[in-house]
């Protein structure tokens, strides 16, 4: 594995920083978890007890309730035993700070998509981009592979080419493996396995804190399956947490009955579990692939208390957050003061189908400005 942390990070390290999701929201039927969550290598995460159906998605139907979404949690790579699931969970009552976003057949609010009233703020108009940060695509996604482009310009830079530093990314449930016989760049990249709805992903935490607790993250990732049931089935590839708030904020998706839809979302803190689910472009968005390779960025700013989604370079508004466009409660959305990334797979569910997942993830990048995806 060759890893590039370069003077940026010894100089952000000295910082104290901070992060921590709903617009096409589907607050997270049936998931989630109950497991340890990995509080570092020298002690045990307290548990997390178990989820309620989210069934107070503003933007996608409720759940069939004869649906099978059971609230069973995953261990570290087991699968979870199947339970009987539970009632449907009331919608909880809209506040004037977290208006909800219709549902895809209803009729345009204040001008806006049939889905949404607006893609990011509380006035209904679109955010500014923030300084130097790409809004239109930075080059022709054949151009985004071939040889390894990791170097001292980013603060972390793992392409995995000369292995799994376990000394600096620890691993949760079985240990990802380095596949030599596919890569998006270079000649190898990080495989993981899971059976049912088990986990599997490794953790930094070296470079945190962050500046002005705001980072960029870009990953390769490519899916040798997705889930077809349960419906509502939720997985995440990426999730980060730290202190002022137990929130975890997680890049992913779920199975909508129909496709799987990328996803931005949290789990645990004020505003509780829920996800905003991909509508772009035009609210005809497209399913996450299987078995091609996809390039994500992602900005979490803890400072301005907003995060953002890019795909194959190309920004995803629905996917845009911040203190009140979120999709929990009437509560703000608060970043946490970032202390940990991971990145890997996690299915919540029980008695997935398929019943086995196969992820590859290559030149994993953070780094304190855009970084896009030819780079």
């Amino acid at each position: 594995m060759r890893i590039v942390g370069s003077s940026k990070a010894l100089a952000v390290c000295t910082l104290f920083l901070t992060w921590s999701c709903t617009g096409s929201t589907v607050v997270n039927p049936n998931d989630d978890d109950g497991a340890q969550r990995d509080a570092g290598p020298s002690s045990p995460a307290p548990a997390k007890p178990d989820d309620k159906p989210d069934s107070d998605d503003p933007k996608t139907p409720e759940p069939d309730p004869t649906t099978t979404d059971p609230l069973d949690t995953p261990n570290d790579g087991e699968p979870a035993s199947s339970t009987t699931p539970g009632p449907s969970q009331p919608t909880p009552t809209p506040t004037s700070s977290n208006t909800p976003r219709p549902p895809p057949d209803a009729p345009a609010v204040d001008g806006g998509s049939p889905q949404d009233p607006g893609p990011s703020s509380t006035d209904g108009s679109t955010p500014e981009p923030r300084p130097n940060e790409p809004t239109t695509p930075s080059g022709d996604p054949d151009d985004f592979f071939g040889d390894s482009r990791c170097s001292d310009d980013f603060l972390v830079c793992e392409d995995f080419e000369n292995g799994l530093d376990t000394d600096r990314w620890t691993p949760r449930g079985p240990t990802p493996t380095i596949d030599d016989s596919i890569a998006a760049r270079g000649k190898q990249s990080l495989h993981v396995h899971t059976e049912s709805n088990g986990l599997s992903y490794i953790t930094l935490r070296d470079i945190f804190p962050v500046a002005n607790n705001r980072y960029y993250a870009r990953v390769f990732v490519r899916f040798g399956a997705m889930p077809t049931a349960p419906r509502w089935a939720h997985w995440t590839i990426s999730g980060a947490e730290g202190s002022g708030t137990d929130a975890e904020i997680r890049i992913g998706g779920q199975y909508d009955g129909e496709i799987n839809r990328l996803g931005n979302g949290t789990d645990r803190g004020p505003t509780g579990d829920w996800t905003y689910l991909d509508r772009d472009p035009d609210n005809s968005p497209r399913p996450v692939p299987v078995d091609e390779w996809v390039c994500l960025e992602w900005l979490n700013d803890g400072d301005a208390q907003e995060s953002k989604v890019w795909w194959d370079d190309v920004e995803h508004p629905s996917l845009f957050t911040s203190r009140t466009e979120h999709g929990g409660g009437g509560d703000d959305y608060l970043l946490p003061e970032f202390e940990s990334v991971w990145f890997g797979w996690w299915l919540y569910q029980a008695d997935p189908v398929p019943d086995q997942y196969d992820v590859w993830l290559d030149e994993i990048v953070i780094d304190d400005e855009p970084i896009g995806c030819a780079r």
